[in-house]
C-alpha cells in the first residue's frame, strides 16, 4: 500500500479502510501507467477525489456477504 496515497488522503481528509487504499492504489496506477507513489503527487485534487469516490462506490465483498447472513 502506498504510503503518498494515504498521506494525501490525511491531507484532504478522506476516511478509507485499508481495502479501499489498496483498491486506490491499483485505480491509480491503472489511470496513469505509473507505480502510484510516483504518480500520486501528479494528480491533480480533483482528479484524485475523483479516483477515491470512484473506489468507494464500489460494493464491498465483506460488507455485501454480511448483508447477505
Amino acid at each position: 500500500m502506498s504510503t503518498k496515497v494515504k498521506e494525501r488522503l490525511s491531507l484532504l481528509g478522506i476516511d478509507t479502510i485499508h481495502e479501499e487504499r489498496v483498491d486506490i492504489d491499483k485505480e491509480i496506477e491503472a489511470y496513469t501507467g505509473r507505480y502510484c507513489d510516483a504518480a500520486v503527487g501528479s494528480l491533480s485534487d480533483s482528479e484524485f477525489r475523483a479516483i477515491v469516490e470512484r473506489v468507494k462506490q464500489r460494493p464491498r465483498k465483506k460488507l455485501v456477504a454480511e448483508l447477505a447472513a
